[in-house]
């Protein structure tokens, strides 16, 4: 019975020390995560990380948690999808492009689901720097609570750097190859035999 590596010898006619020849030495990745992450769970990957609670986040700590219970949050991929974040993400976003009195007639244009019924009419420009209730879902309470994290206006909302984390993590989560090394040799000997 040929083995893997028995296998790929046979299929290139080679036999040597060396089952992979021409195949460079897997890379001693350098990249970390550190100045988001508490050191406990600096040593995990990315996927690993994005269903660790929120408290992992440097910074945030039990008051945080409590917190973000209010909002059904409790895991850093539940930050990185938090619809309040991206709401006041968007309306930030835009804002920066938004043209001072140039809209167009007729047009039924707006984010009605995103804001109370008082910011409906207000430009782009003027909901960004509203006080956070003008988002709906965010009551007086949730507003103190966010206070605290001196969040307090949509922009600053959009700006929270333990949801920009949080999103940076998940996104990048999906780009990680999970396979052991082990796993990535094999990959590539199958690759040579196809």
């Amino acid at each position: 019975m040929l083995l893997p590596c028995d296998a790929a010898c046979v299929a290139w006619d080679v036999c040597s020390d060396d089952p992979l020849p021409g195949l460079k030495e897997l890379p001693n990745y350098t990249m970390n995560v550190n100045g988001a992450l508490d050191a406990d769970v600096r040593k995990d990957n990315l996927h690993g990380i994005a269903d660790r609670p929120i408290s992992c986040l440097l910074g945030l700590g039990e008051r945080a948690t409590t917190m973000f219970k209010e909002f059904n949050v409790s895991t850093i991929r539940d930050l990185s999808e938090w619809s309040l974040y991206k709401k006041a993400s968007a309306i930030a976003t835009l804002a920066n492009i938004e043209e001072a009195g140039a809209r167009e007639a007729p047009c039924i244009l707006n984010i009605d689901g995103a804001v109370t019924e008082e910011y409906e009419v207000k430009s782009l420009k003027e909901i960004v720097d509203a006080p956070v209730t003008a988002l709906q879902g965010v009551g007086e309470s949730a507003a103190e609570a966010l206070a605290i994290h001196h969040v307090d206006t949509v922009r600053k909302l959009a700006e929270f750097k333990y949801c920009a984390w949080a999103t940076a993590l998940i996104t990048l989560a999906e780009a990680e190859n999970t396979k052991s090394p082990a796993e990535k040799t094999q990959e590539t000997l199958l690759k040579r035999l196809a």
